[in-house]
């Protein structure tokens, strides 16, 4: 059989190059799936890069009402990145920038911790804690206190203004000693005689930053009448009943007060000591506690006070001090229009701010003074004094001078502490539990003192014990948990009773890992990373951040970051 030679050449021929083609088609498809593959490959590594952090957010310290901003910078991942901000653990609404500014407006704000999840397509982080350290702004005069021009009779009032970080406290004085219960930014006074003339007021603005004083401020009294200027100041005589259980003892000083403000000032120290010595409860509503006031007065120069004045049965020292205010004008007025005084017994007519007579006491048998037979003369020999004066408790003065001395509080911390005897053993019993003395002040001022008042309850009546309330300054204090974390527990302490670290453990509030285990973590993060300890070492103290973050991570976000900064400085210090 013979073949075609043309068949042959059209169907056979081309056989030739099939094989060679068909080679460079498939290493074509193996090429292409090989740089599919590659790029499959490549894209997977790319997906999984982590996001890693740069900077983290810094601890700012500022004051109220300045800005403190927080930033992070990321990289890696396939971005773009997504911000969310915290605060205290709480989600900040809105806050999803890589910079978050906040303005705090009050001392509640200080200790707040802040973190920032930084997320890709990858994966999310989170930054290591950021805490906000908000300082108190010292007080600053804004408007000072005008000096007055005034007749006798006549009110004058005398204002201060200022700024800082409430609240802020307020104490006036005259001629350089305080003025009693004038703790407002006014003070009005409403002088009785022509002695007021020259009379200088100065007002302290404190907060917990500081204090400041003001600028002097004069009375001048215009135009007094002839005979007013002639006149000292008044003579007033106080007799405090106490009564108590075997009887209503009196005291009754000399007559060396002039002024009502003096009275009201002598008596409220008086009262004090009462309390102190434990001798009544002074409760002047239940009548405990009562007052009488004998006034005079007379011309310059004359060596005899006129006739006296007594006002009878006052139960408030506020009233007492009004009623001398108006008794002392009423006798300057009778005396200038010629008339005479009447020595009487007088009542104060409160509703009505004046005195009223009640009786007439012209000679001394109207005093019935005879001697008693039932009463035997009491005699007080000088060991008997003695032996009573040295048994006598500390008193409030001495008290006010030695917490200053000891604990190193401010005179004001000291007033507020020694307003009672339970309130100044309460306060040292927390010192000797352990709290540091300024420390205690401040919670109890802050916080105790506002509780109690707002539920109306006294210090003896209180949820939290001194212990208790030692044991949280000292968590506080010893970096366990922050401090507006501590003012949360104490609220929780005031409500329900239960300790401080009780109620930290049970609620898993603030950071919880000691000191000693912080310090094993760090050690160990110090020693897994050599590179990065020989970078800090030179001076990159950029990266001590990342030190920071390990131990943060590490402790699962129970550490306290400023133990943890402390702690760090001090390993690498080595």
């Amino acid at each position: 059989m013979q073949i075609s030679p043309k068949l042959f050449g059209s169907t056979c021929m081309p056989a030739r190059p099939i094989l060679p083609l068909l080679i460079a088609i498939a290493l074509t498809l193996v090429l292409s799936l090989l740089s599919g593959c590659a790029g499959g490959w490549q894209g997977a590594k790319s997906s999984s890069s982590t996001t890693v952090l740069i900077s983290s957010p810094e601890n700012q310290t500022v004051t109220v009402g300045q800005t403190a901003t927080f930033s992070v910078s990321a990289s890696g991942g396939s971005g773009p990145f997504t911000y969310q901000w915290y605060k205290n653990g709480s989600l900040i609404s809105g806050a999803t920038s890589n910079t978050y500014t906040t303005l705090p407006t009050s001392m509640g704000d200080t200790g707040s911790v802040f973190t920032v999840a930084v997320s890709s397509a990858a994966s999310t982080v989170t930054s290591s804690p950021a805490t906000l350290t908000v300082n108190a702004i010292k007080p600053a005069i804004t408007t000072q206190p005008v000096s007055q021009t005034v007749t006798v009779g006549q009110p004058a009032s005398f204002t201060v203004t200022a700024t800082g970080t409430g609240p802020l406290a307020y104490q006036w004085y005259l001629n350089g000693v305080a003025i009693s219960g004038a703790t407002s930014n006014t003070y009005t006074t409403s002088p009785t005689t022509s002695s007021n003339n020259g009379a200088v007021y100065t007002v302290t603005v404190s907060n917990s930053a500081g204090s400041v004083t003001s600028n002097s401020a004069t009375l001048t009294i215009s135009n007094p009448p002839p005979i007013a200027a002639s006149l000292v100041p008044s003579s007033a005589t106080l007799v405090a009943s106490i009564l108590t259980a075997v009887g209503v003892p009196k005291g009754r000083p000399k007559p060396d007060i002039s002024t009502p403000d003096e009275a009201y000032e002598y008596l409220t120290r008086l009262k004090e000591i009462i309390l102190y010595t434990g001798v009544s409860d002074c409760n002047m509503e239940e009548g405990s506690l009562r007052c009488d006031a004998n006034v005079s007065v007379r011309l310059r120069g004359a060596k005899e006070f006129g006739s006296k004045v007594e006002v009878k049965n006052l139960n408030s020292f506020r009233f007492l001090q009004k009623a001398l205010e108006y008794e002392i004008e009423r006798h300057i007025g009778v005396i200038e229009g010629g008339g005479r005084i009447s020595q009487e017994t007088r009542l104060w007519n409160q509703a009505e701010s004046y005195t009223v007579s009640m009786r007439s006491k012209e000679k001394a048998h109207d005093y019935r003074y005879f001697p008693e037979p039932d009463l035997l003369p009491v005699h007080v020999s000088a060991a008997w004094r003695d032996a009573v004066k040295s048994a006598l408790p500390e008193l409030p003065e001495a008290k006010r001078r030695r917490f200053v001395q000891n604990y190193g509080i401010t005179l004001y911390d000291a007033g507020v502490l020694t307003g009672s005897q339970e309130l100044a053993d309460y306060f040292e019993a927390a010192v000797k539990a352990g709290a540091a003395g300024k420390a205690a002040a401040n919670w109890m001022q802050t916080e105790l003192l506002r509780r109690l008042n707002d539920s109306g309850k006294e210090i003896t009546a209180s949820p939290v014990s001194a212990a208790a309330l030692a044991d949280l300054v000292k968590l506080v204090e010893g970096a366990k948990i922050t401090a507006a974390v501590g003012k949360k527990v104490f609220a929780k302490m005031f409500e329900t009773g239960r300790s401080g670290a009780e109620i930290v453990e049970a609620e898993g509030m603030g950071a919880q890992v000691s000191s000693d285990s912080i310090e094993q973590i760090a050690r160990e993060v110090i020693e897994k990373n050599p590179d990065n300890v020989a970078k800090y070492k030179s001076g990159n103290e950029g990266v001590f951040k990342f030190f920071v973050g390990q131990v943060i991570k590490a402790t699962r976000g129970q550490a306290n970051p400023q133990a943890v900064n402390e702690i760090l400085k001090k390993l690498l210090a080595n």
